[in-house]
């Protein structure tokens, strides 16, 4: 079973909320499954995945961001799909 350690950004939980048909959404569902560890607190709120030791940072905001921070990888809602597809139906 996969079993990720994942740090949502907020424009990932906003646009969940606000568009239930977009890709942020099944992202979320997946975050609070049991095939994930969502991991929020008062530095990750801060945007601070390395508080969480996050292997993935979900964000709409790549441009900013570099590609890996220290063990985290960030990507997209897309890509974060895409890398976990294979896995949802085992």
């Amino acid at each position: 079973m996969l079993s990720l350690r994942l740090v949502l950004d907020t424009n990932v939980l906003v646009s969940a909320a606000l568009n239930p048909k977009g890709l942020q959404q099944p992202v979320f569902r997946f975050a609070i499954s049991r095939s994930a560890y969502l991991y929020v607190s008062r530095p990750i709120l801060a945007e601070c995945a390395d508080a969480a030791r996050a292997d993935y940072l979900v964000t709409g905001n790549l441009k900013h961001l570099p590609p890996t921070w220290k063990k985290t990888r960030i990507v997209s809602p897309r890509e974060f799909l895409n890398l976990i597809a294979p896995h949802l139906n085992s």
